[in-house]
């Protein structure tokens, strides 16, 4: 019975489906994330393009930051929102 719940060693593309559908989540649910998103993606393709990676790699830690912002953003909202249901 304990071996169930022991861990399997690492799996790093369970971890990334993991990610990438908690990405997913927060690009539909969330249209602040949406525009983000789909505003820079055609920014970072013309510096990939145009072989700038300088301008890449910061556009990409850009991306990161405001992802990450974001989701800790949605999770504050969702905490201050159960907080509140249970002041009736």
């Amino acid at each position: 019975m304990a071996n169930q719940f022991r861990s399997r060693g690492y799996r790093p593309i369970q971890k990334l489906k993991v990610i990438l559908a908690g990405l997913q989540v927060a690009v539909i649910t969330d249209f602040s994330v949406a525009y983000k998103v789909i505003l820079s993606v055609p920014v970072l393709g013309g510096a990939f393009l145009f072989r700038q990676w300088v301008d890449v790699s910061l556009i990409l830690l850009a991306m990161g930051l405001m992802l990450i912002s974001e989701l800790f953003n949605s999770a504050i909202l969702s905490l201050n929102f159960l907080g509140c249901l249970g002041q009736d």
